[in-house]
């Protein structure tokens, strides 16, 4: 719906910036409260340099380039992974709210500090076992419209 806007109201060019290869599974948070599953930033899909070249269907994109700092992140084994997301979620940033039951952060939440030592933990194993990788931020696009 948004796509078809965009392209609807430009007349000749679109730029748009999102997320770099952003791993939406694993970025997911659990409501303490509720147990609702969320994104903290409320992003629903992720995009690598290939989505965007044919993310519009009127326009074709001129230039796909990363963009910002660069970011440090993980390559996980999505069987460890979802056996670790079986158990146990992080706890919603100060900054996150729980789009189901608007829960938000509390400093003296009891259940987040239950489980920061467990996640401590996991977080020391993972970092055995699994190296860091570096890539820019964001991906920003430049589009013209087709025919022009």
């Amino acid at each position: 719906m948004a796509i078809s806007e965009i392209q609807r109201v430009s007349k000749k060019y679109i730029i748009i910036t999102v997320p770099n290869s952003e791993d939406i599974e694993h970025s997911l948070v659990s409501c303490p409260i509720c147990h609702c599953c969320f994104n903290p930033h409320f992003h629903l899909r992720d995009f690598n340099e290939d989505k965007l070249k044919h993310l519009f269907n009127k326009f074709e994109a001129i230039t796909i380039k990363s963009i910002g700092p660069v970011f440090k992140y993980r390559i996980y084994n999505r069987f460890l992974l979802s056996l670790y997301s079986a158990f146990k979620r992080p706890s919603p940033s100060e900054t996150s709210i729980c789009p189901q039951c608007g829960y938000g952060y509390i400093k003296e939440n009891i259940i987040i500090k239950n489980y920061f030592n467990f996640y401590k933990f996991f977080i020391n194993i993972v970092k055995i076992f699994f190296p860091i990788k570096e890539k820019k931020r964001w991906l920003v696009g430049l589009y013209n419209r087709k025919g022009l």
